[in-house]
This record gives structure tokens, sequence and C-alpha cells, in this order.
């Protein structure tokens, strides 16, 4: 049970007017045949004391986020905030667990030689870019920001998440030729690497 009127008051659910003894609901939901290849990382919590937790990597949390990019059957504009927010970390995706989430997908289910390639990837979100629905991706997401953010919605068009995606093809071209890796290299996997033409 979850409670914010205990002594510490650890937990503060005090919003939007809500009445103190009213329930609430939460869902938690449960992934029970998670992709593989999967990265973990742990961190320092110092609230409401200090302790170590374990969790899933920001590589690995990319990856999920781009397979839900290009997989989703409908818009979901955080998918595309977050995207914004993870290019702009220069966060490198894990492709292994990309294409593992990928395969368990039906438009690529079993798939066993998919090939998820630099090359590849521009060419899904490009085309994934093109389908959407910007006002009603803007519209979704609206509701779970503040209004100064919102503003920044205005430049949400096929343009500006072309030009963020070439920024992601940018520096994760440029990490390849520096030799730096991601868990492919720890991995006995086909190459995943293809040459990118440039247009």
């Amino acid at each position: 049970m979850l409670k914010d009127n205990s002594i510490t008051r650890q937990i503060n659910l005090s919003f939007d007017n809500r009445d103190p003894g009213q329930k609430m609901k939460i869902k938690l939901e449960i992934d029970i045949n998670p992709p593989s290849y999967s990265g973990e990382a742990e961190s320092t919590l110092k609230f409401p004391h200090t302790h170590r937790i374990r969790h899933q990597d920001i590589q690995s949390n990319f990856a999920l986020k781009i397979s839900a990019m290009i997989c989703r059957p409908y818009t979901k504009g955080r998918d595309w905030f977050d995207f914004v927010w993870y290019v702009s970390k220069k966060v490198k995706p894990n492709f292994p667990h990309l294409r593992a989430s990928l395969i368990q997908n039906d438009r690529w289910k079993d798939q066993k030689n998919l090939e998820v390639s630099l090359e590849w990837l521009e060419q899904e979100i490009s085309r994934t870019v093109k389908l959407i629905d910007w006002e009603n991706a803007i519209e979704e997401i609206s509701a779970f920001v503040s209004g100064q953010e919102i503003s920044s919605f205005e430049k949400w068009n096929n343009e500006f998440f072309m030009q963020q995606t070439a920024t992601l093809m940018d520096y994760l071209e440029m990490g390849e030729r520096a030799g730096h890796s991601d868990l492919t290299s720890r991995l006995k996997k086909p190459q995943l690497r293809k040459k990118r033409s440039r247009v």
C-alpha cells in the first residue's frame, strides 16, 4: 500500500487537488519474456536513505525506445519526446538488444537473419517519421509536460525529426570510426555495421 500520510511523509501524493483519503490504483506491467542482451548498471540513491540499485543501462533503454518508435501501431508523442532527449545526450543504443526486441514484434517476428545496421536503422526511423501525425503527437505529450516545454513542440515536424535522426547517425558513425563500440563487441553476433551511403 502506498500512502502519503505516514509520519515520515516519504511519498507526497498530494497533487491535482486530490483528496488525501482517496484510494489510488497503480498499474505494474512485468515483461515475462524480455528481449535478450540487455545491459545493466548500478546507481546510488540517497532518499530516503543511501542505497544502491541495479537497473537497465541507458543504452538498452534507448534500444527499447527505438523499437517502440518504429513498431508501435499508434502515435505516442512521449516516444518522440524521449528520442530527442536520448539524441541530445548522444546515447548509443544497444544494437543486440534492439535486434532482439524487433524480432519479437509481429513485423519482424522470427526473422533470425535480420541485420540491424546503421543504414537499416536510419531508413526505418525515417520511414516512421513520415507516417507520424505530429499534431496528434503534440496533443498526446502536452498533458505530461510544463508550459515552457510545450512551446518547443512548435518545431515538431518531419524536417525536425529527420534532423534528429541525422544527428544520431552522425555521432554513431563517429564513434565507430574512433573505435568505440557498444555491446556488439562482447557478443558473437553477425556484423551489425554496414557502410551507410550519403544522399
